[in-house]
């Protein structure tokens, strides 16, 4: 018997007990046990062109052409050649054969009872159809859930993965430079300092350190955040040096896992001091006033 047709999975075992898997084109010799998984289609064609439909879920042994007949089978011939010389009965399959299947009939015709394992029987077909599932990809969540993406993390970890994966970050301003943006002496103060305001966003929690410098890399502050930090943000006070044309502040947030985030805000600052000019007019081109 030769393998015309197969889809799931298949596979023959021989007399000695050896297991192989089936492919389309493979021969299965008489003897030989046939096995078919639960979803397996299975079709064969014998030398004089019968084809045999294999159910799914079978165990089906190929009758052995060279196995003595049995007993039994030797009785019913004896017994039918009294009765009719000129009529010959065919021998009854073992439990585990397979019929023979007429290729111009149905499994009925071949003039005996059709075996049947666990409720199933042989059936001829003239085409078989196997609708087979579309192809799909598990991504390792539902359609509907939400994804958290935020700036230097990605998808949100999967529960019972204690690696933390998302970063801190900040936002930093400088405040009270008017609304032209740029720091005049008068908003700058005696103290010739400028004030920063940091706000902790999220991701950012309690225990994580908050670094802020200035545009020399001068500490300002460093601390370890605290539920009020989360909650009201952090003041730096930044100093500008008498002739700076700018200021800059940066603040750098790392958590317990060595994962960082920073902000970083500027500002020009007006550092030429308003100047007033007088000049006495009308004494003449000798500069001398007369009476």
């Amino acid at each position: 018997m030769t393998v015309v047709a197969l889809s799931g999975q298949a596979w023959v075992r021989d007399q000695n007990g050896n297991l192989r898997a089936l492919q389309e084109g493979d021969v299965i010799e008489p003897g030989e046990t046939i096995v078919t998984a639960d979803n397996a289609g299975l079709i064969l064609l014998d030398t004089a062109g019968a084809r045999l439909e294999v159910p799914a879920g079978t165990q089906l042994t190929l009758p052995d052409t060279e196995t003595e007949p049995t007993e039994d089978a030797q009785e019913e011939s004896s017994d039918s050649d009294d009765e009719d010389q000129n009529t010959a009965e065919p021998a009854r399959p073992e439990a585990n054969d397979a019929p023979p299947v007429d290729s111009q009939s149905g499994p009925q015709s071949s003039g005996f009872d059709v075996p049947t394992h666990d409720g199933s029987t042989f059936v001829r077909l003239e085409r078989v159809e196997l609708p087979l599932k579309p192809l799909a990809f598990d991504y390792g969540y539902e359609r509907n859930d939400e994804i958290d993406w935020r700036r230097g993390g990605g998808r949100e970890r999967e529960s019972g993965d204690s690696t933390d994966i998302q970063s801190p970050s900040a936002t930093v301003e400088l405040i009270g430079a008017g609304d032209d943006g740029t720091y005049n002496q008068d908003e700058i103060g005696e103290d010739g300092t400028v004030t920063a305001v940091i706000t902790l966003e999220d991701g950012t929690e309690v225990g994580d350190t908050l670094t802020v410098t200035d545009k020399d890399g001068n500490i300002l502050d460093e601390r370890e955040l605290t539920q009020s930090d989360l909650d009201s943000g952090v003041s730096v006070e930044v100093p500008v040096s008498p002739g700076d044309t700018d200021v800059s502040v940066t603040a750098t947030v790392t958590d317990p896992a060595g994962n960082t985030g920073s902000a970083e805000d500027q500002k020009p600052v007006d550092s030429v001091s308003p100047a007033v000019s007088v000049e006495l007019i009308g004494a003449g081109d000798d500069g001398t006033y007369n009476q």
